[in-house]
């Protein structure tokens, strides 16, 4: 299992019916970028990525904090045409701030 340090920004669950047969689609969407974003040829600051996990990680997260470093576990999904990596579990490390500085109204 492969672990990384991320920084996850955001958390938004869903759930609705299938339109075809009824049952009940849910999930929750973790935003979140790498922690030690390395640089990068034409990208300015950090690019946010988006995992889908279980309905539940959503009050999981609600409960730990976010936003919120976090370890990322990952493995290495064979399903499909080509491998792909897929995260599967947040563990909660540290609570991060984004803490607001005043802006001015004054145009630049």
């Amino acid at each position: 299992m492969l672990k990384t340090r991320v920084l996850v920004l955001g958390v938004s669950r869903y759930s609705f019916p299938d339109e075809k047969n009824g049952n009940i689609i849910e999930g929750a969407k973790i935003h979140y970028c790498d922690a030690d974003r390395a640089e990068e040829e034409n990208v300015i600051g950090h690019t946010p990525q988006t995992a889908v996990v279980d309905y539940k990680e959503f009050m999981t997260m609600y409960t730990s904090g976010v936003p919120g470093y976090y370890d990322a576990s990952m493995r290495i999904s064979l399903t499909g045409r080509k491998p792909t990596l897929k995260i599967d579990a947040f563990e909660f490390v540290a609570p991060f701030s984004l803490v607001d500085k005043p802006v001015s109204n004054k145009a630049v």
